[in-house]
């Protein structure tokens, strides 16, 4: 098997364990912190937020290295633009992790809040 088939299995293998990660997360997981109660929330998310890190970053770094690497060790019969598409769609999720789904379960850190998927306004706690 080639350097690049193998950096492109990986990337692959990367995105699908990440889609799969994040349906179980939003499907299974998230529905069930409203089972929690609000004494144990806190341990509970930022239990959460401690396990989860230690599942998505791997495959996180994985997908960008590869994602880089695949611009630089080009499949055969890929245009070069899927390729930057591609890296586009990636840095776009992880400018939501850090800048939207981060802030929340930081904000989530403090206790329940059901209105802790709204985006917090200047001036309201």
């Amino acid at each position: 098997m080639t350097v690049v088939k193998l950096i492109f299995l990986a990337h692959v293998t990367a995105t699908l364990f990440m889609c799969g990660v994040i349906w179980f997360v939003q499907v299974v997981h998230y529905p069930l912190f409203l089972n929690v109660g609000t004494t144990q929330f806190k341990a509970y998310e930022n239990a959460h937020r401690d396990l989860i890190t230690w599942v998505v970053t791997p495959p996180m770094l994985i997908e960008g290295l590869t994602a880089v690497l695949l611009l630089w060790q080009r499949p055969q019969g890929v245009a070069i633009k899927y390729l930057w598409i591609g890296l586009g769609l990636l840095l776009m999720i992880w400018f939501s992790t850090w800048f939207v789904q981060v802030p929340q379960h930081n904000r989530l850190t403090q206790g329940f809040s059901p209105h802790a998927q709204k985006p917090m306004r200047p001036g309201r706690q």
